[in-house]
Order: structure tokens, then C-alpha cells, then sequence
């Protein structure tokens, strides 16, 4: 396949079959890897195969405003995960704008034909699952806009399974990570990627199949801003019980903008990602043994020891003297 490159020093970029020394990304085990560098920064793309779908787990370090058009005549299957800072983009026949970091949507095109445009001093990262069709075939009797978007993949036509990209849920968003982050080198790996991905496809197979999603919202970059400063406060401070009036105060945007620009933006409601980000918090401190389950409970804002024992068991199906017990 042809993938054509034009930015500046294009023509000087430098390919080698392993990563670079100063590669600050993740590393999947068994994947083959290509990076290259040259004035304009520096890629990464790292290849996993499975049995019926493949990976692609893509870092653009860009030093310049760079352009990348990619040409080929093999058709592509892709969940396509925008995972790291959004960047604009042309597919032909399926998308054409913005792409927003934990944007996603399920596509295909009979061949490859697509710019992406990134601006300087930034990193980017794509996280996109290559399916074979008889994958997905075993799935379309449960969803029928998988059935219809198969239909036009047999056909040979660019197709989509939902109308407009939709956002990663926080759930979707941690198995992501479980997958970036696979606690085997071997062996297991195979086992523990492969049900991830299976894990991660019944999610956006969900979420995309939904007839009445979350309407869109406009947000303007004021508004995304107040967001993410309001994302950026539940993280820092568990234990300031703060309404969702006294949130949106302080960040500087309505109640009612933060409630659904919140869901529209992260994948979740401002209470779910409170509770996924404590719960996360809390199975570090349980794992890392130097607090007590009491202090545990009070750095992350319970009431009591029993309180917080309740909550970390209902979440996990475990209690936390359980799961410091065994490691994990």
C-alpha cells in the first residue's frame, strides 16, 4: 500500500523497525513497529494481530505543522478511536471536519484516501481495531444498524454504522487503556487483548446502535474550556462535597450546560466520573498498601471506614481487605 507523506522534509524521513529512544507511549506486547522520524516530528505505529482484527496504535510527535495523505487500494474495517487531541481530517465517502480526542464511530471505505492535518508542538495519538468481516457477522443478529452497515460493506460502499461520531464512554475509555496498559508481556497477552476487544466492540456497538442518543450540544471553546477546568476540579479534591450549582459557579458555566455538555464531551455524567475516578483512586491506595482503609476512606471524601468499604465493594463485587489480599 502507498502512504505518501507532504510536510516539511518529507523526503528525509528516516524509517527503523523498533521504537525511538525517546517514545513516551505505550508498548503492546507481540506487535510489529515502525517509526520514523524527520524535521517535522516523529511517528510511531505499532501493529497487533489478532484472530478476525488487528490494532493499529499510531503516535504523531509533530514538532511542524505537518500534512499526511494517505493512499491505498485495500479497503478498510475500522473501529477508529480518536485518542489523544483532536486533529482535521478527510476520509472520502465517511467523514470530513474535526476529529475530537474520544471520538469514535464504526466505518468502512472500499479503499484508503485520507488527509489529516496536525498543527505543531503537539503529540496525537489514534487508537483504531481492524475487523475481518466474518468478525462482525457473528455480532450483526444482535444489532441491526451492524447488519445494515454490513450490507454496504458487501456492496463495496463507504459506510458508517451511526450517522455522526459519538464519544467514548468512561468505560470504553478504561478498557482502552486496560489494552495500551496489558499487564502481560506474553502468553496471557493473547488471551486478555482478544476479550478486551471483543469487550471494548460490544460497547461502541451499543452506543452507536442507540436510535436516540444524547442530542448533540453546541459548545463553544469558552465552554469546553469551563469543562475541562470542571473535569480537572473533580480530580483534584474528593473530599469538597460540591454541587453541581456550586461546580458550574465555579467554573463559570450554567448548571444545565454542565450537565449535558459534560456527558457530551467526557462520555459519562459528572457523578460517574466522580465515582470511575474515586473508585480508580481507591484501588491504587488499596494495591499500594501504605494507608490504612480508614485513611483511605477520608483522603477520598467518606464519611467512615464502612461507608467506603460498601461503595469499593459494590464496584468492584470485591471488598477492599479482599482485594489487598490477593494483589489485585
Amino acid at each position: 500500500m502507498e502512504f505518501k507523506i507532504l510536510a516539511p522534509g518529507a523526503n528525509e524521513l528516516q524509517l527503523v523497525p523498533a521504537l525511538l529512544a525517546n517514545f513516551k507511549g505505550h508498548t503492546l506486547p507481540g506487535a510489529s513497529i515502525i517509526s520514523g522520524f524527520a524535521e517535522f516530528g516523529e511517528l510511531t505505529f505499532q501493529n497487533y494481530i489478532g484472530d478476525g482484527f488487528s490494532i493499529w496504535y499510531s503516535n504523531y510527535d509533530i514538532a511542524r505543522s505537518t500534512t499526511l495523505i494517505g493512499r491505498g487500494d485495500e479497503a478498510l474495517l475500522e473501529l477508529h478511536i480518536q485518542f489523544l487531541n483532536p486533529f482535521t481530517t478527510t476520509w472520502d465517502g465517511v467523514a470530513e471536519g474535526v476529529m475530537h480526542q474520544y471520538k469514535y464511530n464504526l466505518s468502512y471505505v472500499p479503499f484508503m484516501s485520507n488527509t489529516a492535518v496536525f498543527a505543531s508542538g503537539r503529540t496525537y495519538q489514534t487508537f483504531d481495531v481492524h475487523f475481518t468481516i466474518p468478525y462482525l457477522e457473528r455480532l450483526a443478529p444482535y444489532f441491526p444498524p451492524l447488519n445494515d452497515f454490513l450490507e454496504q460493506v458487501v456492496k463495496r460502499n463507504a459506510a458508517k454504522v451511526a450517522a455522526y461520531d459519538r464519544y467514548l464512554t468512561s468505560g470504553m475509555v478504561s478498557i482502552v487503556n486496560d489494552i495500551l496498559k496489558c499487564p502481560f508481556r506474553s502468553g496471557p497477552a493473547t488471551h486478555f487483548i482478544e476479550s478486551k476487544v471483543m469487550e471494548l466492540l460490544l460497547f461502541a456497538l451499543e452506543e452507536l446502535s442507540d436510535n436516540d442518543p444524547l442530542a448533540p450540544i453546541k459548545l463553544s471553546s469558552y465552554d469546553i474550556e469551563c469543562l475541562t477546568e470542571a473535569k480537572k476540579l473533580i480530580i483534584e479534591d474528593f473530599q469538597d462535597k460540591i454541587s453541581l450549582v456550586q461546580l458550574s459557579r465555579k467554573v463559570g458555566i450554567n448548571d444545565y450546560k454542565l450537565k449535558k455538555g459534560f456527558k457530551y464531551l467526557f462520555g459519562s455524567t459528572v457523578g460517574e466520573y466522580l465515582q470511575m475516578e474515586k473508585m480508580a483512586r481507591a484501588k491504587q491506595h488499596v494495591l499500594d498498601k501504605e494507608l490504612s482503609f480508614a485513611d483511605i476512606a477520608i483522603l477520598l471524601g467518606y464519611e467512615s471506614e464502612s461507608s467506603f468499604n460498601k461503595a469499593f465493594k459494590k464496584y468492584f463485587d470485591v471488598t477492599p481487605g479482599y482485594m489487598r489480599s490477593k494483589g489485585g
